[in-house]
């Protein structure tokens, strides 16, 4: 007697309306703009011409790094020394960015994290600026859906950057959580942008300074 074999297989379908579409294409390596050497855990591993390739072509002034203390172990400065400024933001991510207060209110490490990440950001002498944690996904993707979004960026746009980066089923309520969190600031009717901007004032944020980054991003 033959032993049936039962095969599950789990897939992860795009959510965003963007990535659903027939003709999108899912080769993740064309949105990698550029490709330099990995560093983690504290410890550099930038060759020389990578180091030269961030200082000659690419011109970082500033390296934002969200990671948190046990990941840049020892660290005091850029890998990509001496031109490229280290600003170490040990950041959160996802529901984390708006504390532990009721909700629409903003208490702890994480609203003020994402406040001092926020305002690196509105000094053009910071520019061009890289943002990281350790994969890019979580803590940069929190960062990331708060400057895009209060730019505007509809919030189809927002999730579809995040499957790109993330493509990770189990994350979704995450995701949801950070997404959603945001219905909690602003008039209920508002457009992202206005919940998000609500959320910043919230964190401490002025209108003067997301005047400022919306002025340096959106300069013609």
């Amino acid at each position: 007697m033959e032993t049936p074999i039962v095969c599950q297989v789990k897939m992860s379908i795009p959510r965003s309306e963007g990535l659903r579409r027939p003709d999108f294409d899912w080769d993740r390596t064309k949105w990698k703009k550029e490709r330099i050497e990995d560093f983690r855990i504290g410890d550099t591993k930038l060759t020389p011409a990578a180091v030269a390739y961030i200082n000659n072509v690419l011109q970082w002034k500033t390296d934002l790094d969200l990671r948190g203390p046990a990941e840049v172990a020892s660290m005091n400065e850029s890998p990509a020394v001496p031109m490229v400024k280290w600003i170490h933001h040990s950041s959160s991510a996802y529901k984390a960015i708006f504390g532990f207060g009721k909700p629409g209110t903003c208490t702890g490490a994480g609203p003020e994290m994402m406040a001092k990440n926020f305002r690196v950001f509105c000094d053009p002498a910071n520019y061009p600026i890289v943002a990281h944690c350790i994969s890019g996904a979580d803590r940069t993707g929190a960062l990331a859906y708060v400057l895009n979004g209060v730019l505007g960026v509809p919030a189809d746009e927002l999730e579809k950057d995040w499957e790109i980066t993330a493509n990770s089923y189990f994350k979704y309520e995450n995701f949801d959580d950070l997404a959603g969190g945001f219905d909690h600031f602003g008039a209920p009717s508002a457009p992202l942008h206005e919940k998000i901007e609500a959320y910043l004032h919230e964190i401490g944020i002025t209108p003067k300074e997301i005047s400022a980054f919306r002025a340096i991003i959106l300069e013609n």
